[in-house]
């Protein structure tokens, strides 16, 4: 029987008793099945949930594993690309073919490249207003929270939420 029919059942019991279409005997009797059923229903899934949490943090570990063995690779094939780069630009080598390989240097897309932030965000609030992206206020709940502790927000209140906890 499923947890949800046990439920119905449940409520099916207490409306019969409710309405006298059973005895107290027959009432407290099955009220104590089900509850029993149900109980173990719930705390098979309580173990469930547990083999899951287990699955669920070592994927997560090994997602970690593989994130750093990935950045690893990363950080070699950089630092090999510059080894590569510095000694053709030393040696003056634009180009460099084998059998295997064609190395060369290509020309990337231009790109801005702000060398005094602080100085330019000066000039373009004055002069160009339209090259600067304004942001939309960011709301900061921890500080909302130290203040309606002790004052009112309209719209706001503070709420405890439950969360079910499986140990």
């Amino acid at each position: 029987m499923k947890l949800y029919d046990i439920n119905e059942s449940i409520l099916k019991v207490v409306y019969m008793y409710e309405n006298e279409e059973i005895d107290e005997k027959t009432y407290q009797d099955t009220l104590e099945g089900l509850t029993l059923a149900q109980n173990d229903k719930i705390d098979n899934i309580a173990c469930y949930i547990k083999q899951l949490l287990a699955e669920e943090k070592a994927l997560k570990e090994e997602i970690d594993n593989l994130t750093k063995r990935r950045k690893a690779k990363q950080k070699t094939i950089e630092n090999l690309k510059e080894y590569i780069s510095n000694t053709m630009k030393i040696s003056k080598i634009d180009k460099l073919e084998t059998t295997r390989n064609i190395i060369k240097f290509r020309n990337n897309a231009v790109k801005v490249n702000i060398q005094d932030e602080e100085k330019f965000l000066l000039w373009a609030m004055e002069n160009h207003d339209d090259l600067l992206n304004y942001k939309k206020p960011d709301i900061n709940k921890t500080m909302i929270k130290e203040y309606l502790k002790d004052n009112e927000i309209e719209g706001v209140k503070l709420v405890r939420e439950k969360s079910l906890q499986i140990k």
